[in-house]
């Protein structure tokens, strides 16, 4: 399979999760990976990088000035949202910081198209993520978009449906794939997203996903009947392979318990049939027991 990755992240988050994210995928991928900037990724750092992990593909985001002018505008808009709901929910009205994906996505996707770029997959790939195995990259063509369908996502049945977006599988040779990310670029970019219930990109993938007609995307969730709040973590195809820390500050790439579990099981249960079973009955008997929120 003939695949790249991509990844963004911030200047703080870049000492707080993607270093270690990069020292991973060093480790355990033999891939193209595309870094796109933030607009806020300080030089110094860039230059690290570049010392470090010489083969990343550092970019520069088409979008930034675009991005610099949304936050500018609707910056007191937002505050003002924050300040009003839990902390812990304050994510869900964080625009300002999820607009990086979808710029970063469509940037990295222009780019490949004006190079004639022979890769078919472009793997999105959140940056508080740690590679487990050097079979990551079997599992990434396991869980692979069918010849036909836009990009493989991981649905979920909790959480207003809302997908989890830290792992986007592109299909490059759909002429679809580039629209549905500029759709979502569009809709942050344009001010529309303020009329949404929820603020971030996987709430604007979830609701493009539904417009297209049935089987456009590989929802890799509901074609194994996994009910599960962290579904790249805890999937049969990808158990094991990743963590994802999902933004929490200070891990220090210890794993988290959930990944923890998965990895596990993955040991326990080498059957992928069996694996979705009795991962969804661990992943319920561990909700119930209210020990981790899966």
């Amino acid at each position: 399979m003939s695949s790249a990755f991509i990844t963004t992240f911030s200047d703080k988050g870049y000492n707080t999760y993607a270093k270690q994210f990069l020292l991973s995928y060093k480790k355990n991928v033999d891939c193209p990976l595309f870094i796109v900037k933030s607009n806020d990724l300080k030089t110094e750092i860039v230059n690290e990088i570049k010392v470090d992990f010489p083969d990343v593909n550092i970019i520069e985001n088409y979008y930034k000035d675009q991005i610099s002018e949304f936050i500018e505008k609707y910056n007191s808009k937002i505050d003002k949202k924050i300040s009003s709901v839990d902390k812990d929910q304050a994510y869900r009205y964080a625009p300002h910081r999820f607009i990086h994906k979808p710029a970063a996505m469509l940037t990295c996707l222009n780019e490949l198209k004006s190079n004639n770029n022979l890769i078919k997959y472009l793997v999105w790939i959140d940056a508080d993520s740690l590679i487990l195995s050097k079979d990551f990259i079997i599992s990434i063509n396991d869980i692979k978009p069918g010849s036909n369908q836009i990009a493989s996502v991981f649905d979920r049945f909790t959480v207003n449906y809302i997908m989890e977006a830290g792992l986007i599988v592109l299909n490059l040779n759909n002429k679809f794939s580039i629209e549905f990310i500029s759709e979502c670029y569009d809709i942050f970019i344009s001010g529309k997203i303020f009329n949404m219930m929820e603020w971030h990109d996987a709430y604007i993938f979830s609701f493009i996903i539904h417009k297209y007609p049935p089987d456009s995307f590989r929802k890799l969730s509901s074609e194994f009947n996994l009910n599960s709040f962290h579904p790249i973590v805890t999937h049969p195809l990808t158990i094991g392979q990743i963590d994802h820390l999902k933004g929490q500050l200070n891990k220090k790439q210890k794993l988290s318990l959930e990944v923890s579990t998965a990895k596990y099981l993955s040991y326990f249960l080498k059957n992928k049939k069996l694996l979705s079973k009795y991962t969804n009955f661990i992943v319920n008997i561990i909700r119930r027991l209210k020990i981790i929120r899966f």
